[in-house]
């Protein structure tokens, strides 16, 4: 996990207030079936160019003016402090939108619900966040967002209209501060009441958040009430957040689109029956919880909604078909938002579902492609419980996807998705989906040991089970039936004949029997003498002769090496300095600076400062080292770099997604469609992410140096300020990733004693990078 992907945990956590909460479809001027996903336009707004500390000085001099000048106090900085860089590493992670068609629609609903508070409408900012999650929430800043995989979950626009309703309660109450202050109050041990226990002031926040969150509900069912909106929504939307973990639709799951004339799979990799979906999954009793359940809240909404006299009772102020489009572009964002989260089964399930509408999209087909992909890489490495969740625990038919692919081993997994992939680079044949085929066909080879002439022989041995007379058989039949007519006379050869047809016979069904779970070899038996099908197999074979070879010469060099060798080996590829690499341009996404103290708390303010000097710093030694380095840095954006803007968000979901790939597994991430575009726009073909961090750690050898200073007066100077003074580690960090494969090109991890010597380190690191030719010489 990145650090953008940390910042934005966090902040959810800090937030504290989330609003977690099925079909027509519209035809509309947006081609679904070669969808592209979501992009800013216009200018970028204010609230991400300006720096977290200036915002943070801003609201600590707006606070002090409401308080008549008294001094703000320690806790409420701190959370102006935490809550204005939280807010803005979100908003510079390339995860928020602006100026494109859902924000526009989700600003037009607020207008609706503010349209008699203009003067609160001009505080607050609406944006949406790429996340599959359902949620939204508000800030102290003013700024509510809401996420894409709510709105795919809503039914019409009256839920989301209660919801921002709900989330501006929160921000006109101040509930993140109040909540903040008071978790500080309780947890500081500072509270004047008697002695408490620490479940008793675990309940007293949880009891305080309870009432946040009712208040928030009653608020915004009032403000509601105001509008047009149908109020009995607000109750109808804590139905969706009570099931929004689902998929968006509940369908049976049939698997026989993956299968061909020829290969079928077998019934034992379907489930008999599927688990039920739980109605009553929200218990009454919510002592024991953080927040209310979702059945106090529903029960609170239809109290209130009895005392009303009257209200509106439209379900949409716009029209039906603009919110089913809107929601449809949510759901096509959420199934690729789920692929660069490693969320492979729901978002397989969820474009299966949307392909019942779109039955000619080719990019849920595009989805279905890469899901298997993903699957796939993580079955045959080992590793696929990282990325899925076991069958048993999931409800309804999703259930039974996650079963096939659970219980599919490698191999059949393998080829089933190769089919798949070779099938759809018919359809697309970019440059991801060959690449993955191809290495799809590669893992075959090198990892499940299928070969071409395996697939043969397998079809030859079970296509009797489809129907197919083995070979020669039928001849033979006609012919002794012959001889018997003919003569009458069964001779020793017809026996010896007969009894070696019973045996292969008896043979084949044997045979039959023991590899029923070899279904999988019958992926290609339709098309196996295909041109294109022999030649991907022969490059996937030539490709592991060459890998292997590589392995081996690359041992075997290590082998002669003494172990002092080998020390000096790894510190030159620690270092970076055995590099030669021959590359002209890299881009460099968002470099990141982090001061931490000794208490292990990151001194924000001071690390914003040290990032922009360190920026700065890369382009100052990129142009001495003559290395091409492109800096899409979104502190150095201008209101006009909304191009810039959409080109960091691509490279952050390419290497967010790279991060969260084991390092063993070498993987095609699959945002490297959208990925092509930018680096032929650069000219480049590496990504890189870089940065460091500043510790500042205690002396662990304190109490010998004051030791020191009584037994050795003269050298008071010198070993009192090493007894005190903290001692400082500095990490310089950098990855820089082939866009073409995914891989790890450079991976080095520098410690100094200071940060003084960066400037040193990267520009020798740059000039190994941009080297073409180096002959490293070890010495012994």
């Amino acid at each position: 996990m990145n650090l953008h992907t940390k910042g934005l945990c966090l902040f959810f956590l800090l937030s504290i207030f989330i609003f977690q909460p099925k079909d027509l479809y519209s035809q509309t001027e947006i081609d679904f079936n070669h969808y592209q996903p979501l992009k800013c336009s216009g200018l970028i707004p204010e609230d991400f160019l300006i720096l977290s500390q200036d915002k943070y000085k801003a609201d600590v001099k707006n606070e002090a003016q409401i308080t008549k000048g008294h001094k703000v106090s320690a806790a409420k900085g701190e959370f102006l402090l935490q809550t204005n860089f939280l807010v803005d590493e979100i908003l510079r992670s390339g995860k928020v939108l602006f100026g494109d068609t859902v924000t526009a629609y989700v600003n037009r609903v607020a207008d609706n619900v503010l349209a008699g508070q203009p003067e609160l409408r001009k505080k607050l900012r609406f944006y949406c966040l790429k996340s599959s999650e359902a949620n939204a929430f508000s800030t102290n800043q003013g700024i509510i967002f809401v996420t894409l995989g709510l709105i795919a979950q809503l039914e019409n626009e009256a839920q989301l209209a209660f919801i921002l309703s709900h989330e501006i309660a929160h921000y006109e109450r101040h509930h993140s501060v109040n909540k903040y202050l008071e978790n500080q109050r309780v947890f500081s041990g500072s509270t004047r009441t008697t002695y408490k226990t620490s479940d008793e002031k675990i309940r007293m926040a949880s009891a305080y958040s309870k009432d946040l969150e009712l208040e928030a509900d009653s608020l915004g069912l009032r403000r509601l009430e105001k509008t047009q909106y149908d109020c009995n929504e607000a109750v109808s939307s804590l139905f969706v957040l009570q099931f929004s973990e689902l998929p968006f639709e509940d369908f049976e799951f049939n698997p026989s689109f993956l299968e061909n004339p020829v290969m079928k799979f077998p019934k034992d990799l379907l489930l008999d029956s599927i688990r039920a979906i739980d109605l009553e999954n929200d218990m009454d009793d919510d002592t024991y919880s953080s927040h209310p359940n979702i059945a106090t809240r529903r029960k609170n909404l239809k109290k209130m909604l009895n005392g009303m006299a009257g209200y509106g009772n439209e379900k949409f102020i716009s029209s039906p078909t603009e919110f089913y489009t809107i929601r449809k572009l949510c759901r096509f964002e959420a199934i690729r938002i789920m692929l660069n989260n490693r969320e492979y089964c729901p978002a397989f399930y969820d474009a299966y579902i949307l392909l019942k509408d779109d039955t000619a999209s080719l990019y849920l087909k595009t989805c279905i492609g890469k899901a298997l992909y993903g699957m796939s890489k993580y079955k045959n490495h080992g590793s696929y419980t990282d990325v899925s969740e076991y069958y048993a625990k999931k409800e309804g038919n999703q259930q039974q996807v996650y079963h096939l692919f659970g219980t599919m081993k490698s191999e059949q997994l393998n080829l089933v998705a190769l089919r798949y992939l070779y099938n759809l680079s018919k359809l697309d044949s970019s440059f991801s989906i060959v690449a993955m085929r191809n290495d799809l066909a590669l893992e075959a080879v090198s990892i499940n040991n299928i070969h071409y002439e395996d697939l043969k022989e397998t079809y030859t041995i079970l296509n009797d089970t489809v129907g197919i007379p083995i070979s020669g058989e039928q001849m033979d039949k006609t012919e002794t039936d012959k001889e018997k007519h003919s003569s009458g006379y069964t001779s020793k050869y017809d026996k010896l004949r007969e009894a070696k047809k019973k045996s292969e016979v008896e043979k084949v069904t044997e045979t039959k029997k023991a590899d029923a779970s070899k279904y999988y070899m019958l992926a290609f038996a339709d098309i196996e003498n295909r041109e294109d099908v022999v030649e991907m197999f022969a490059v996937a074979e030539k490709r592991k002769v060459e890998i292997e070879s590589a392995k081996k010469a690359e041992s075997e060099k290590k082998a002669k090496l003494t172990s002092l060798q080998r020390k000096q080996l790894e510190k030159l590829e620690s270092t970076g300095q055995n590099l030669a690499l021959g590359i002209d341009t890299v881009l460099c996404a968002e470099p990141f600076y982090y001061m931490v103290s000794k208490k292990g708390r990151i001194k924000l303010i001071k690390s914003e400062n040290l990032q922009l000097k360190f920026s700065e710093s890369i382009r100052r030694n990129a142009g001495q080292t003559r290395l091409v380095v492109t800096l899409l840095d979104p502190k150095s954006f201008t209101t006009n770099d909304v191009d810039k803007y959409n080109d960091l968000a691509v490279v952050n979901d390419w290497l967010d997604e790279r991060f969260d790939h084991e390092e063993d597994i070498e993987i095609l991430p699959l945002e490297t469609d959208r990925t092509e575009a930018i680096a032929a726009k650069y000219h480049t073909s590496h990504f890189c992410y870089t940065g460091a961090y500043t510790i500042r750690e205690k002396k662990q050898d304190a109490g010998f140096w004051l030791v020191a200073s009584i037994l050795f007066f003269p050298l008071l100077a010198i070993t009192i300020p090493n007894a005190l003074i903290p001692k400082s580690n500095t990490y310089y960090h950098t990855l820089l990733y082939n866009t073409k494969n995914g891989k790890l090109e450079v991976n080095t991890a520098i410690h100094m004693k200071s940060k003084g010597g960066i400037n040193t380190k990267m520009v020798g690191l740059m000039t190994h990078i941009k080297k073409r030719k180096k002959q490293t010489t070890v010495r012994s």
